[in-house]
């Protein structure tokens, strides 16, 4: 394996083992040790928000709350803006661009629709979200089920267009469209209730009020990034001109990286 493909792999397995363990209220609101550790300086850079519920729905004391889950995304969306748009890649900020710039989710708690994907235990038996394994929700089992069945079956797709089933709340909400009323995950069970407002609404309406104005200003000039990359070989820019997408830096050092990339 190459080197990079071992760094990859290497970073993956670690975020992988911080969300499921370390990511609780107590760390989020120490942004900055987070940054600190070298979490928002990887090529690979994973953040999710870590909430634990009992069986009754309640949430643990652990859990991030809304408040301070906003404030942790807005510390780190400042480090990553100010420090490498380009080559730190978090997931949840690449989403929110992909929308603004394609008009498409890449990750399902964007969307409007939870029928995204399947998740496979280990015995076989089949559900319709890794946060959903409830013996209510089995779909059936790989040994004796087919793909094309669990997509059709009705229980997959009730909990599906659960997604659309919000909070009244969310039909007033500047930034429906970047969440369409969250996971169902944060609605407290929500595939029974899902009507409950997210646990974490506060936290989002806090982070894409102050970053949405930056993330629409770093749309423009990707767009245009685009543009240059993409266009004829004939038109000529200086190695050391500014580069026209308007990052401030040197042609040699932006747009033209990325278009000698695009001709290996």
């Amino acid at each position: 394996m190459k080197r990079k493909q071992q760094l990859t792999v290497i970073l993956l397995a670690a975020f992988a083992g911080f969300i499921g363990g370390l990511i609780s209220n107590q760390i989020v609101q120490t942004p900055s040790a987070f940054a600190e550790k070298g979490y928002v300086n990887q090529k690979v850079v994973i953040a999710e928000e870590f909430q634990v519920v009992d069986q009754d729905g309640k949430i643990e004391a652990y859990s991030v709350s809304g408040k301070n889950w906003g404030n942790f995304l807005c510390r780190i969306f400042d480090i990553w803006y100010e420090n490498d748009t380009d080559k730190v890649s978090i997931r949840l900020f690449d989403s929110i661009m992909g929308y603004i710039i394609d008009n498409q989710y890449n990750v399902c708690y964007m969307d409007n629709d939870c029928c995204q994907y399947f998740v496979v235990e280990y015995n076989g038996d089949v559900y319709p979200c890794d946060f959903h394994v409830y013996e209510e929700l089995k779909l059936g089992n790989v040994m004796n089920g087919s793909w094309e069945n669990f997509l059709q079956m009705q229980l997959y797709n009730d909990f599906g267009h659960n997604k659309i089933k919000w909070n009244q709340k969310c039909d007033y909400c500047d930034y429906l469209k970047y969440c369409h009323g969250d996971c169902l995950k944060h609605r407290n069970l929500g595939f029974k209730k899902p009507n409950t407002l997210s646990h974490l609404c506060e936290g989002w309406k806090i982070f894409y009020k102050y970053s949405l104005p930056k993330f629409k200003k770093l749309a423009i000039r990707f767009k245009k990034r685009r543009e240059i990359v993409n266009s004829p070989s004939n038109i000529k820019i200086g190695r050391n001109d500014v580069c026209p997408c308007g990052s401030g830096k040197k042609y040699k050092n932006c747009c033209l990286k990325f278009r000698r990339n695009r001709d290996k």
